[in-house]
């Protein structure tokens, strides 16, 4: 198995000018950067609030249905998976998704449609605020299971995203992760900062 190659795959979608086609991710920021006036949508993840299978997302001036956009930013994710060389060819990409502490039952089965529309199989899920405490427990034990069922905390994460801030107090006891409450804003994220001060 490869290597992956881009530890990170940008969460935007264009527009291409010059072929009228949806293009995700690193494509993406790459067609933004060559055309000024390409139509970009940043943080997808946010039009998830409150959306269903019949939600649409404006790109420039064509609607696109939010499930579709997102199957097809998880086939590209996936393509560039695959040009890593980190699976086999014939591998099945599974993967563990996470949705924010304010995500309902209607974003969880969007996410899970979409991930399977892109051939993607969901082999679990976890809210954001649980999987944060998961990582500080693993970089704070070194990845020691014993120590992690020793380590008792309650935490405080912030999850500022590019589209969504959910704060959540997270117990850790012994092994046992609980978010004990969460409060959130939809509507506040990085790209709101990044359009004030640009």
């Amino acid at each position: 198995a490869g290597r992956i190659r881009q530890p990170v795959y940008p969460s935007v979608s264009v527009l291409d000018p010059s072929t009228g086609k949806l293009v995700h991710g690193l494509a993406a920021e790459r067609a933004a950067g060559q055309s000024g006036d390409a139509p970009v949508l940043r943080s997808l993840k946010r039009l998830l609030n409150g959306a269903s299978d019949d939600t649409t997302v404006r790109i420039g001036d064509r609607k696109v249905g939010i499930r579709a956009c997102l199957a097809e930013f998880l086939q590209s994710l996936a393509a560039s998976i695959r040009v890593s060389a980190a699976l086999e060819p014939s591998e099945t990409i599974e993967a563990v998704v996470t949705w924010p502490a304010q995500g309902n039952g209607a974003m969880r089965a969007l996410l899970r449609a979409a991930f399977g529309d892109a051939g993607i199989a969901l082999v679990g899920s976890l809210n954001e605020p649980t999987a944060a405490a998961v990582e500080y427990a693993d970089r704070v034990t070194g990845g020691n299971p014993r120590q992690v069922r020793k380590l008792e905390r309650t935490l405080a994460v912030f999850d500022f995203g590019g589209g969504t801030l959910d704060v959540s107090l997270v117990s850790v006891i012994k092994g046992r992760f609980e978010v004990l409450g969460s409060l959130g804003d939809a509507n506040l994220g990085g790209d709101d900062l990044d359009a004030v001060m640009a």
